[in-house]
Parts: C-alpha cells; structure tokens; sequence
C-alpha cells in the first residue's frame, strides 16, 4: 500500500508589536501528574516580570512627558477677576472650638471641647449654654432650628431664641444602635461619638466614630441605621437621597439609603457642599 502525503509550507507571520524594543520572553511549564488528570501550572521566571516592569516604567514617561507642558507654571496666566477688602478680628475664647456654623451674616455659633455652645458676634459672645460633659463636635442648621452633636452620642434640636437655646427634641445614639455588621453580636449602651452630621430637607444624617451612619428624622427623631463597615469617618455631605462619606483611609464612597452607589478612587481630608 502506497501513502502519499503533501509537503507543508511554513512561512513566519510578521507583526509589530506597540513597545519600542522587542523582547523575546520563555515561560517553564511543569507537569504535576494526578492520576489520569495533567495539571499545568505556569511558572514566571525574574527576567519576564524584569521586561513586564520595563514596559509599565516606558509607558509611564511616555505619559509624562506628552503631558509635560501641563505641569509647568509658566503656562499658567492668572487675571484678577474681583478684588475684597477683609476685615478680621479676634474673639478670646477660654477654651477650644471645635465645630462652627453661620447663624446669620453677623452672628455665629460655636461648640467647643468642654460642652458648651456659644452665640458670637466680632465683639465677642452674646450668650453661652453648656449643653453636655463631653465635647460639642457638630452643628448644623437647619429649617427647625439648631443641630448639635457630641462625643457622647447626643443629637439635640435646639430653638434659637434672643436670650438663648430651647431644646426641642433629641436622641441619643449607642452602640446597640448601630447594623449589627458594625457592633457584630454586642449590645452595649455605650454611647458612640458623633464626628459628622449634615441635614437635607426634613432628615440629617449623622456619622459616628465606629464608622456608623444613620438618617433621622426632623423633628421627631426617627432613625434608621444604615448598612455600612466598620471603618473610621472624617466627613460626611448629604443631598437626599444621596449619602457622600468621606472615610479616614480609604477611599470615599457615594451612599443611598438602599446602600453603596460608587466609590470615589481619592482620600480626602476637606469635603464642603
């Protein structure tokens, strides 16, 4: 019996490939025989990973320098728009604020680390109320009054009168209250520390220490604990229905009630609405 076979052409294909030098590159192939099953796992030498690190570094100054010309300061024309002329004066204070906010264009309030909140004009306080024992580190006003926050988990409604504050309502905040992702089985009383707060409409949200997030109601106080880790916040912004935390150390993240919408890929250290 006679076989005849046809004669096969081989010819190299060319390409270009999109890096400046060509590298050739081998990988070692081990055969881990288990029963009749062949397992091949992929071994990198250091030589490969050496030409993967070269390739990143090449790409990475080709990026700089065709945006070089963006990071140079003489490109840059600065042209006065508008000129101020500020006044500034200085209100001796016995101790340390550290939360402020706006009342007026001539009055603002201020709560300080021995639990007091204070009325102040440029001539100095017109009136002062202690309101806790710990340190008053958020205020926040809003269409029913005053909001304050403490580090002993109070949140207080106050009524802003001529003489003085009024409390309205409040609420104080423990760790039994926080999803039970963050306090885990515990149901402690321990009261939470209020580091963040801003309101929207007829609801604030509230950010605890322990990373707890909360939205309550105006002026009645209702909460509802959002689901969220347990990692420390800096800041929170809140436009309903949207949530903006600023975390610690980790990237900032966008928030609904239902939960995460999008994370933001930067840390922040000063967010404002």
């Amino acid at each position: 019996m006679e076989t005849q076979t046809t004669e096969t052409n081989r010819k190299d294909a060319e390409c270009t490939a999109n890096f400046q030098s060509n590298k050739e590159v081998q990988t070692d192939l081990i055969d881990n025989e288990i029963g009749k099953e062949v397992k091949k796992d992929i071994r990198i030498s250091k030589e490969v990973l050496g030409h993967i690190y070269e390739f990143i570094r090449d790409d990475s100054k080709v990026n700089y320098d065709r945006l070089l010309e963006f990071h140079r300061f003489d490109k840059i024309v600065l042209e006065k728009v508008q000129k101020y002329h500020i006044e500034s004066s200085s209100i001796p204070l016995p101790v340390c604020a550290i939360s402020a906010v706006f009342f007026s264009s001539t009055q603002f309030i201020l709560g300080d680390i021995s639990g007091n909140i204070s009325m102040c004009t440029k001539d100095g306080i017109t009136f002062q109320k202690k309101i806790t024992d710990g340190a008053v580190t958020c205020l926040e006003l809003c269409r029913h009054g005053l909001i304050s926050g403490s580090d002993d988990g109070n949140v207080v409604l106050w009524q802003i009168g001529s003489s003085g504050l009024e409390k309205i309502g409040g609420v104080r905040l423990t760790v039994s209250d926080l999803s039970r992702k963050i306090r885990r089985s515990s149901t402690s009383n321990k009261p939470v520390a209020i580091v963040s707060m801003q309101a929207s409409g007829e609801e604030v949200c509230v950010a605890t220490e322990t990373g707890g997030l909360y939205l309550l109601s105006l002026p009645s106080f209702d909460s509802k604990p959002l689901t969220q880790n347990a990692t420390s916040i800096n800041k929170i912004l809140f436009e309903s229905p949207y949530i903006a935390v600023v975390y610690t150390t980790s990237n900032s993240a966008v928030f609904t009630a239902e939960g995460l919408v999008d994370e933001i890929p930067f840390i922040a250290k000063l967010a404002v609405k």
